[in-house]
């Protein structure tokens, strides 16, 4: 059984006594839809298969917004883990060696090659190649492109580094009420 609609039925009863469900062959997935009860051929809300009518019959589905796992023929929602794009690695500790023309000066050291001054790697020098929010937060910061393609060609593997940062992207889903929902 998903339950699809948690957040209002604990409104209307805390003890979830009383909760809204629309069996399932199998737990849906995050961001997964969900068909209600409904007649398929005839399109009618009237021929319920289940044993509470719709709730909402104009629009016959759920949207499951976080994952589920089954549990005792129900479907749990939690909280997934957050997903991470890859990122970019910078060293911290020897420091970045800024340059106040950084913007049209060619670097000829890796150490020459800082971080956006917007999130605060600017004191980082970078290690690993540039990814887009890198290479787009340099343009928003008006470095040019020769300076750019200059950076991506530097050889990054002479310098040695004692302390790595890594700056990344987390993508997370959050549920407008937390309260209903199991971290694993």
């Amino acid at each position: 059984v998903f339950y699809p609609d948690l957040q209002n039925d604990f409104k209307q009863d805390p003890s979830l006594l009383n909760r809204y469900g629309v069996c399932v062959e199998k737990c849906p997935e995050q961001f997964e839809t969900v068909e209600d009860y409904q007649d398929v051929k005839s399109g009618s809300a009237s021929n319920i298969k289940g044993g509470q009518p719709m709730r909402h019959p104009e629009d016959p589905t759920w949207l499951s917004d976080l994952p589920t796992f089954p549990l005792a023929g129900r479907c749990i929602p939690y909280d997934p883990p957050p997903t991470f794009s890859a990122g970019a690695e910078f060293c911290a500790d020897p420091p970045c060696l800024m340059k106040e023309d950084r913007k049209t000066t060619l670097p000829t050291n890796p150490r020459e090659v800082c971080g956006l001054q917007k999130d605060g790697t600017s004191r980082f020098w970078l290690i690993s190649k540039a990814d887009d929010i890198l290479l787009d937060g340099w343009r928003r910061e008006h470095v040019t492109e020769e300076v750019i393609n200059a950076v991506e060609d530097l050889d990054r593997g002479k310098e040695p580094c004692k302390i790595k940062v890594l700056r990344d992207t987390r993508v997370r889903t959050e549920s407008v009420d937390a309260s209903l929902i199991y971290s694993l």
